[in-house]
C-alpha cells in the first residue's frame, strides 16, 4: 500500500482536526494500479431521501491475530479495541459480547460486520493461545460471518472448531467439499443474516490454492472446487432462500476476483470482499463494490445499501456509497476505547505472554524490515549454525512481520515466525536445487544468487548439478508447500523435531547483542 505525504479523510469518516493533519492520504487502487472508481452512486441522494431500510456492511480481512495496534507512518493503526471504538462510535455498529456472557441481539441493528478469513495466525498474543484470544476478540467485535482462509487449520482442525465456536460465527466456503462427497462440519456455503426487515445472504469462497499455501496434510480429505462452479450452484439457492441481497466474501486476491465478478453479472451481487494478498483495493465492477482492506485491521471496508422491500428480490438493494476506512489515531493521545473489560482481558493475555515468552535474548537498534535480506539471513544463519548442512532455505512470506527496534524476546521471534513448523534436513542435487530456487520468494543462506541469476556457494563456485547437497528447511516446504518438491527428491529425510524458532532463539542469545552491539551489526560483520 502507498501513503503519500498529504492527508485526507474518507467521506463519512470523521476525525479530530489535529489527527487529520497527522494522517497520510490513503491511495486506494485496484490491483491493476488504476485509480479507484467514484465511491458514491448517482442514486445516493435519492436513496438518502427515501431511505427506509438502510444497512451498512463493514468488512475486514486477514486480521492475523493483530489484537494490539501497531505504529505505521506516525500513527497508531489497528487493534481490536480501537476498531471496536471506531465501529461503535462512527458506524453505529451493534457489537457482540464475550463467550461467557449472554449473546447480544443485533437483528434490529443496521450493521453487519464480516471477515474475509485468516483471523488468528500472527503475533504471539494470538499464536501462543492457538487463536483463542482472537476468537474471543472477534466475538466481542460482533462479527457475523467469515470466509474460510487458507490459514484457518494452522492450529489443527480440532482447534479450528474450538475457535469457531468461541467466536460465535460461521465460516463460509461454498467451494470446500469432501473428496468422498459426504458432508463436513467445518464451513457452510452461505448464511442468511437478518438486520431489521432485511435478509442478507452471505456466501463465502476459499482460495483453491489452500493446499499449497498451508499444510496440505490437514486438507487431505477435502477438495476445493473452482470458484465459478461453486457460485453457480450456490448463489441461486441463496436467492431462493429469501435473500433481499447477496454479498460474497472471498479469501482470494483482488486481481483474481474482479474478473470473476465481471464475467458473472447473473449473480446480482451487492458487495464482494477480497483478501489473501494483504493489499488494499477498491473497484466498482459491474456496479458492484469489490473491496480488499489489506491486513492487520488497519482498514475496513464500508458499503452502505438501502432496501425497497416492495420491489422484486433482485431489485431491492440500492448501493448508496462505498469506502475503505482507516483505523487510526494519533500517538499523541491514548488509544480510543469503549470497553474496559476488553482492555482488561488484553492486558491479562499480554501478561501471560510476558511470563512465558518474555525472556530477552537480544537487542536491535533500528529493527529489521519484513522481507529484507537482513531479516531472512538472521533466521537462516541460525539454522546453519545448528545443523551440518550446505543450505538453509525458507520463503520471505513465511516471516510474517518486521523485527521492531529494542529488546528481542522469545515472543518477538514467535510473532515473526508464527507457524508451527519443524525443521527437516534433506538432500537434493544441484540440478534439483536450481529448479526449486526459481521461485522468487525463496530466501537462502549458505548459497547466494548473483545478479545474473547464477547460484553459487560461499566460495563463489557454481552448484555442481550432479552433487547431492544437504538442506535444512521447514516441514511445510519439504512436504510440498508453496509448490516445492523436496519430498520427491529425498525419500528418507531427517525430521528433526526441532521447532524452526528454537535455533533462532539459541543463536540470538549466544550472539549476545546489546544496545552497544546490536543484532544488525553482528549480521553485517559475518
Amino acid at each position: 500500500m502507498t501513503y503519500p505525504d498529504q492527508s485526507s479523510q474518507a467521506p463519512g469518516h470523521r476525525l479530530p482536526l489535529a489527527l487529520a493533519a497527522l494522517l497520510p492520504t490513503l491511495v486506494v487502487t485496484a490491483c491493476s494500479g488504476q485509480p479507484a472508481s467514484p465511491r458514491t452512486t448517482t442514486r445516493a441522494a435519492d436513496a438518502a431521501a427515501n431511505s427506509t431500510n438502510p444497512l451498512s456492511i463493514l468488512y475486514t480481512s486477514d486480521e492475523h491475530g493483530w489484537i494490539e495496534p501497531y505504529q505505521a507512518h506516525g500513527v497508531r493503526r489497528g487493534g481490536v479495541s480501537q476498531l471496536l471504538a471506531q465501529l461503535v462510535e462512527q458506524e453505529g455498529h451493534c457489537a457482540g459480547t464475550f463467550p461467557d456472557v449472554p449473546p447480544a441481539s443485533c437483528e434490529r441493528s443496521s450493521t453487519a460486520l464480516l471477515s474475509g478469513g485468516d483471523n488468528s495466525v500472527g503475533p504471539a498474543i494470538s499464536g501462543y493461545f492457538k487463536g483463542d484470544t482472537m476468537a474471543v476478540s472477534m466475538r466481542r467485535l460482533g462479527y457475523a460471518a467469515s470466509a474460510f482462509g487458507n490459514h484457518e487449520f494452522d492450529f489443527g482442525q480440532d482447534q479450528f472448531r474450538r475457535n469457531r465456536d468461541r467466536a460465535g460465527f460461521p465460516y463460509l466456503a461454498a467451494n470446500l467439499v469432501r473428496r468422498d462427497g459426504a458432508p463436513h462440519d467445518f464451513t457452510k456455503p452461505y448464511v442468511l443474516i437478518h438486520r431489521g426487515d432485511v435478509t442478507l445472504g452471505v456466501v463465502g469462497l476459499a482460495t483453491v490454492t489452500t493446499p499449497l499455501t498451508a499444510a496440505a496434510r490437514r486438507f487431505s480429505s477435502l477438495r476445493f472446487e473452482a470458484e465459478a462452479t461453486a457460485l453457480n450452484r450456490v448463489v441461486p439457492k441463496v436467492w431462493d432462500a429469501g435473500a433481499d441481497a447477496v454479498v460474497l466474501l472471498v479469501h482470494e486476491c483482488h486481481d483474481q476476483v474482479a474478473p470473476l465478478v465481471q464475467q458473472n453479472p447473473q449473480w446480482d451481487l451487492s458487495f464482494v470482499g477480497t483478501g489473501h494478498c494483504h493489499r488494499t483495493s477498491v473497484e466498482l465492477v459491474n456496479g458492484v463494490p469489490v473491496i480488499g482492506p489489506a491486513w492487520r485491521l488497519g482498514h475496513y471496508g464500508r458499503v452502505r445499501l438501502d432496501f425497497d422491500l416492495s420491489l422484486p428480490p433482485h431489485d431491492r438493494a440500492r448501493l448508496v456509497d462505498y469506502e475503505l476506512v482507516e483505523v487510526a489515531s494519533s500517538l499523541a493521545a491514548p488509544a480510543p476505547t469503549v470497553d474496559p473489560e476488553l482492555d482488561r482481558r488484553i492486558a491479562k493475555w499480554k501478561a501471560t505472554i510476558d511470563s512465558v515468552l518474555g525472556e530477552v535474548v537480544g537487542y536491535s537498534e533500528v529493527g529489521l524490515a519484513r522481507k529484507s535480506a537482513a531479516l531472512s539471513q538472521w533466521i537462516l544463519r541460525a539454522w546453519l549454525a545448528r545443523f551440518e548442512v550446505d543450505l538453509a532455505l525458507t520463503t520471505d512470506g513465511a516471516l510474517r512481520q518486521e523485527l521492531p527496534p529494542g529488546p528481542i524476546s522469545r515472543a518477538t521471534i514467535a510473532s515473526i515466525m508464527p507457524f508451527e513448523n519443524e525443521l527437516v534436513v534433506c538432500q537434493a542435487t544441484g540440478a534439483q536445487l536450481i529448479d526449486s530456487l526459481k521461485d522468487t520468494g525463496a530466501v537462502m543462506a549458505g548459497f547466494q544468487r548473483r545478479a545474473d541469476g547464477t547460484i553459487v556457494d560461499q566460495s563463489g563456485k557454481p552448484l555442481d548439478l550432479a552433487r547431492r547437497y544437504r538442506i535444512v528447511t521447514t516441514d511445510f516446504l519439504f512436504d510440498g508447500g508453496d509448490g516445492y518438491a523436496f519430498h520427491r527428491y529425498d525419500e528418507a529425510p531427517t525430521r528433526t523435531g526441532v521447532s524452526w524458532r528454537t535455533p533462532v532463539e539459541e543463536w540470538t542469545k549466544q550472539a549476545g547483542s546489546t544496545p552497544a552491539r546490536p543484532l544488525e551489526s553482528l549480521l553485517h560483520a559475518r
